[in-house]
């Protein structure tokens, strides 16, 4: 909109412009003014507010996470310390490293709270006892070939019988004795002179039976403080059986022994037996026969 001349006074002495240039002049007035209201060519524009952003789809964050994770190395796994360090260390790639610094000295031992304390001493172990291995049985004391043993018995007969041409008469318990010296031929065997005496009961006026002989016996060892002896006597017998009278015979025993070794050559010795004459009789009396069981116990040396 054109502006309407202001009617100024004049003065004297000035001129006064046309009304052409003064056209000219509004006009380049008015473009001037807008000119300066947009910005110049070449600068920044006036700031304004940021406009409101939107949060990235959440799939394309999610990848990009895993992307970059993956971009970064994962870090080392620390190695273990094996066997596990004891107190007053830290592991450490697999080096255990004392907690105290600097390292305690000789006697003391570094702590938890990262302290040096003496250290005990160690116990002392008790030396270990010698335990000795159980004694192996002993054999049997045996006396060696060529030894002499001297022997006593004495113990009892029990009830036998006699037979004669006056029929068969009952024996009561009686005693009897032998002596007898054996030689040892070879360790398990022995020859010895035997001499017996033996007094059966009955009711007889006089009853006796003495007998010499020989006696083979065995020596078998069953433990260090046992040994068994089978044998057998062959004697010539003399007896008298009440009436009956001047009995003479062949005498055989036979014995099971059991001597308990008290050393090599000392013993206590146990026999069970039978005492008989199979053979044997008298003038008046052709036969005379007789079976008595007999236990006996001693000693020899």
């Amino acid at each position: 909109m054109p502006l309407a001349p202001a009617k100024a006074a004049r003065t004297p002495g000035r001129c006064r412009p046309s009304r052409a240039t003064r056209g000219w002049l509004q006009l380049l007035v008015a473009l001037l003014t807008l000119g300066l209201g947009s910005p110049a060519r070449g600068e920044d524009p006036p700031a304004t507010a940021p406009a409101p952003t939107t949060a990235p789809p959440k799939k394309a964050t999610t990848t990009s996470t895993k992307k970059s994770k993956a971009k970064t190395p994962a870090p080392a796994a620390a190695a273990p310390c094996v066997p596990e360090c004891r107190e007053g260390f830290l592991c450490k790639d697999g080096t255990c490293l004392s907690l105290c610094n600097p390292a305690c000295p000789a006697g003391q031992r570094c702590t938890g709270d990262s302290q040096c304390v003496s250290e005990a001493p160690p116990p002392v172990a008790a030396p270990p006892v010698a335990v000795a291995p159980p004694p192996a049985a002993a054999p049997a004391q045996q006396v060696e070939a060529g030894f002499f043993s001297f022997g006593v018995q004495i113990g009892m007969l029990f009830p036998g019988s006699v037979t004669s041409r006056f029929g068969t008469g009952d024996t009561e318990i009686g005693w009897m004795s032998q002596i007898y010296v054996d030689y040892r031929i070879v360790p398990w065997l022995s020859v010895g002179a035997l001499f017996v005496g033996a007094f059966p009961g009955g009711g007889q006026d006089t009853s006796f039976v003495l007998g010499i002989g020989l006696q083979p016996k065995g020596h078998i060892p069953v433990a260090p403080w046992l040994e068994l002896r089978p044998g057998f006597a062959v004697t010539y017998q003399y007896s008298q059986w009440g009436r009956v009278s001047d009995v003479s015979g062949l005498g055989l025993a036979g014995f099971l022994e059991s001597a308990i070794v008290l050393g090599p050559s000392k013993a206590i010795p146990i026999q069970v037996g039978i005492l008989s004459q199979p053979l044997g009789g008298a003038s008046e009396v052709s036969d005379v026969t007789f079976l008595i069981f007999y236990l006996t116990a001693g000693f020899e040396y």
